[in-house]
């Protein structure tokens, strides 16, 4: 080490200088702190003693290293071992078809048109989210939208019969507002099926998404196509669990792509004046007892 007096090299270890006979205290070149020949880190700071070391700064010597940043979790991601995850269950399906927005777009200002269409869009989701639905996906202009799954319901039927009369009349009311304010009306078509499905985590494990499928979903996109503007179209199977609750109108039998035999379909009307205790099961009826008034 080097006498601080006189700068001679003194073998590491010796305590007096060779040379002059000068105490060989070291410095610390952190904090001026004199150590013990012997010492190879300051006692005062800990800032190392070596010749040569470079000096910290107090700033560095008390500062602990920064932490690498975590990037935020991906919220939208499914892990790998999830993808293929399904269930067998009962679902009812809605597709819900918007008609009238390619003439509306070609007419209007592409961001008018984009507000026009999320706006519509936010209204009806609104009514489905207000009877516990889920929203499967967006398709172009149609929704569809699942009762049954992921969480399910005794009344899932009901439930989106009761969606697509309300949807309807939610659409009716904002067209009128939008014949008004730019001459284009919108106007929609709803079919609706239930049945047995497979309901999971669908896709790749670059993008997946929980959706149902099954003949059934199909089953509830042609209903939908084969619906009169303005109208819905509801099949057997969903008819038997919810005629109970609305009036109904039976339709003449429908012949759809993919189907061999003409499907039962039927026009729900309104909610029923009187409810029949009917739910599931052909011909069960729970009439109330001394509840007339």
């Amino acid at each position: 080490m080097l006498c601080p007096n006189c700068g001679f090299e003194n073998p590491d270890g010796m305590k007096f200088c060779g040379e002059c006979g000068s105490k060989l205290d070291r410095k610390c070149p952190n904090c001026g702190t004199a150590n013990p020949p012997k010492f190879k880190f300051c006692g005062e700071c800990g800032a190392s003693l070596a010749q040569g070391a470079a000096a910290p700064s107090p700033t560095t010597a008390s500062t602990p290293p920064p932490q690498p940043v975590q990037p935020a979790p991906n919220l939208t991601a499914r892990p790998a071992a999830k993808l293929g995850e399904a269930d067998r269950r009962t679902v009812t399906v809605l597709f819900a078809d918007v008609s009238g927005s390619t003439r509306m777009a070609e007419h209007l200002d592409a961001e008018t048109f984009s507000d026009i269409i999320n706006d519509c869009f936010n209204r009806l989701s609104n009514v489905i989210v207000k009877y516990d639905g889920t929203i499967d996906k967006y398709i172009g202009d149609a929704i569809m939208a699942l009762f049954g799954a992921p969480a399910a319901n005794e009344n899932d039927p009901e439930r989106a019969v009761s969606v697509a009369l309300e949807m309807q009349e939610v659409l009716r009311v904002f067209s009128e507002n939008l014949q008004r304010r730019h001459g284009f009306p919108l106007s929609m078509r709803i079919g609706i099926n239930t049945g047995e499905m497979i309901a999971g985590w669908f896709g790749s494990e670059v993008k997946s998404e929980y959706t149902v499928m099954g003949d059934a979903v199909n089953v509830a996109a042609r209903l939908e196509n084969s619906a009169p503007i303005g109208g819905i179209l509801v099949s057997h199977t969903t008819y038997l669990q919810a005629k109970g609750t609305f009036e109904w109108e039976p339709l003449t039998p429908i012949s759809v792509k993919g189907k061999s035999e003409p499907l039962r379909v039927y026009q729900p009307l309104r909610v029923a004046a009187v409810r029949r205790g009917v739910r599931g099961i052909e011909g069960l009826e729970s009439p109330f007892i001394g509840r007339q008034d």
